[in-house]
């Protein structure tokens, strides 16, 4: 009888370790999740105080390389 109450105690012990586990494994999930989705949104921040940096001097260029192709061109037709 003693050997059944240990191998009882110890299949409870088990399972008491692997539930906590698992709720743990669950709680670290969801911290990550958390902190992923705080992180993407600071990134989202940086990327669109990026995108208005660049905006101009991509717009600039543009506009410097159109007039560039365009005397380019009137060049080779006189040509």
């Amino acid at each position: 009888m003693d050997r059944r109450k240990i191998t009882i105690g110890l299949l409870e012990t088990i399972i008491g370790l692997m539930a906590a586990g698992s709720v743990g494994l669950l709680a670290w999930t969801a911290m990550t999740l958390y902190n992923l989705n705080a992180q993407v949104q600071v990134m989202s921040v940086h990327v669109a105080e990026s995108r208005d940096m660049i905006k101009p001097l991509w717009e600039d260029y543009i506009r410097r390389t159109a007039k560039l192709d365009t005397i380019f061109s009137e060049t080779m037709a006189r040509k």
